[in-house]
């Protein structure tokens, strides 16, 4: 589906408040597009949010994470209506702003919860235009303005985070159906016989991969760098496995480009080499970190 809110070009507006609502933080920024030229982005610290909590905890945290961003943005640009974009992950209601998540560990507690209403109340004195994106898209859709895939027609971004991730971007355009894969069902594919990419090509299946707690993969990886043998053989095994269950989907695709992002990206360099062994097209690490999805949540928010 390509669709006139989700292009590649930077849209001409001042300042665009961006959250990207993950399972473990929301990263937060303001977005300036200024004169058309490569957007800027402001961001604060990311906040730490637990992703199993009660729906009242979850948006008294949504909240405090959004609120300072408005008052900047209010003291930064002259305007009637503020521009809100939410990259959020899915399963959801995009266009009515209701997640619609069920057993990911994470935000089952959000699911139904009509977040545009809330947003609304949370903030009456203010006139807000709230977008939704998903938070693949908007990371892929962030990538395809200012980062990796900037000169491809055809990029496929896939976000390695608590869970499995996955967004194409055809011809400046979002798109959610290419070549017969519907490419935010991903996620809920079969990795050979390891399980679910959710499960397994993400940076929890990349912990439990490597036998340490999430926290810990940073950890593993600098043990890599430092030569331990048994350690770097597993981050191999997770670059062949990522590879052999994207290398048909790239190519039914027809992708030129695969960017490679989220929190397990981190350790790119490790698993890159058996990845791009098992995939015909080019293959790069996200080049924006945590800015690319407040990008992309900011373009689509403003078109």
């Amino acid at each position: 589906m390509c669709s006139e809110q989700t292009p590649t070009e930077a849209p001409q507006v001042d300042l665009v408040v961006a959250v990207d609502v993950g399972g473990m933080s929301i990263k937060r920024g303001l977005v300036s597009f200024g004169d058309g030229g490569a957007p800027s982005v402001e961001s604060l610290p990311a906040q730490p949010i637990d992703a199993t909590a009660s729906a009242d905890v979850l948006l008294a945290a949504l909240r405090s994470a959004i609120d300072p961003l408005l008052r900047r943005a209010v003291d930064g640009q002259q305007a009637d209506v503020l521009a809100l974009g939410v990259a959020f992950p899915g399963p959801m209601d995009y266009e009515r702003g209701i997640p619609a998540i069920r057993g990911q560990r994470k935000f089952d507690n959000l699911c139904g919860v009509d977040l545009r209403a809330w947003a609304t109340t949370a903030w009456p004195d203010q006139t807000l235009d709230v977008r939704f994106v998903n938070d693949a898209e908007a990371a892929a859709l962030g990538e395809s303005i200012a980062g990796a895939s900037r000169s491809s027609q055809r990029s496929l971004m896939v976000t390695l985070g608590t869970g499995f991730g996955a967004a194409a971007v055809v011809d400046g355009c979002g798109a959610l159906l290419v070549g017969g894969v519907n490419v935010q069902l991903l996620f809920e594919a079969l990795v050979e016989d390891h399980g679910r990419a959710d499960d397994v090509l993400s940076a929890v299946g990349l912990a439990a991969l490597l036998g340490v707690p999430v926290d810990g993969v940073a950890g593993a990886a600098q043990a890599a760098r430092e030569g331990d043998v048994a350690i770097s053989s597993s981050f191999e095994e997770f670059g062949r496995r990522l590879g052999r269950f994207l290398a048909g989907h790239v190519r039914a695709m027809n992708m030129d480009v695969l960017v490679i992002g989220g929190g397990a990206g981190k350790a790119f360099d490790l698993f890159a080499p058996s990845l791009r062994a098992e995939v015909r097209a080019e293959v790069h690490a996200a080049a924006l970190g945590e800015h690319a999805p407040l990008i992309g949540a900011a373009a689509f928010t403003v078109m």
